[in-house]
């Protein structure tokens, strides 16, 4: 009988810890979904900060800077969710440039295991744009990043900022 009752006290305590493990799985990614829409505008404005910088190749980010990027969101994360993994982030940079009359040509970056896609790529947006007349060339360069974190059930936390938002 002891022993009987020694094993229900252990299951409850086994699925009271792992209610708690749970509970605290979906609070850390609320938190991460939250920053997850305010890193990508962070994000943005990093990588507008690099055409200064420009390649002598006409890139705007070397895949250093790309490195230093991924490093400074990941920590940022690490820093506010106790939960967060790494391996589920992933990063699209979309660089549009157009020089002279020639078509605009796009640049991209990725991080992360797996791919993350923006709902619109910003060259679509481009060609709509310059299709419309809408676009001077001192506009150029223009810039969208997207943010994707995969959630533990399997959904996908996505933000995208751009140059249009």
């Amino acid at each position: 009988m002891q022993r009987i009752l020694m094993a229900i006290a252990l299951v409850i305590l086994l699925s009271i810890v792992g209610l708690i493990f749970e509970r605290s799985s979906r609070n850390s990614e609320a938190v991460i979904r939250k920053n997850i829409h305010s890193l990508s505008t962070i994000a943005l404005e990093m990588v507008k900060a690099q055409t200064a910088l420009e390649a002598t190749d006409h890139t705007v980010l070397t895949a250093q800077q790309v490195a230093g990027l991924e490093d400074a969101m990941i920590n940022a994360l690490a820093m506010k969710a106790s939960g967060f993994e790494a391996s589920r982030l992933g990063m699209k940079i979309e660089v549009v440039t157009a020089r002279g009359k020639a078509q605009a040509s796009r640049e991209l970056h990725r991080f992360g295991e797996w791919y993350c896609e923006p709902d619109v790529q910003l060259l679509n947006k481009v060609n709509r744009l310059q299709q419309l007349q809408l676009l001077t060339q001192d506009l150029f360069p223009l810039f969208q990043v997207t943010m994707c974190y995969l959630n533990s059930d399997g959904s996908i936390t996505k933000s995208s900022a751009s140059s249009f938002d």
